[in-house]
C-alpha cells in the first residue's frame, strides 16, 4: 500500500487593504452612524406626544 501525504494548507490571513484609520476618522464614523439610527429611532419607533389637559388623556388614539 502507499500512502499519500496530503499537504495542508494553513488560512491566510485577511490584511486590511490600505493605510490603517485614524482614531479621528473611527470617531467621525461611529458619530455619523449613531445618528443615523437615533433619526431612524425617532422617525419610525419612538414618537414623543405631549398631551395639554388630563381630558384628552383618554381620546389620543393610534396615528393622532
Amino acid at each position: 500500500m502507499i500512502k499519500e501525504e496530503k499537504e495542508i494548507k494553513q488560512p491566510t490571513e485577511l490584511k486590511p487593504s490600505g493605510p490603517p484609520k485614524s482614531t479621528a476618522r473611527e470617531y467621525f464614523e461611529s458619530f455619523v452612524v449613531t445618528l443615523v439610527m437615533a433619526i431612524f429611532g425617532m422617525t419610525f419607533i419612538l414618537q414623543a406626544v405631549t398631551v395639554p389637559t388630563g381630558s384628552m388623556q383618554n381620546t389620543i388614539l393610534v396615528g393622532d
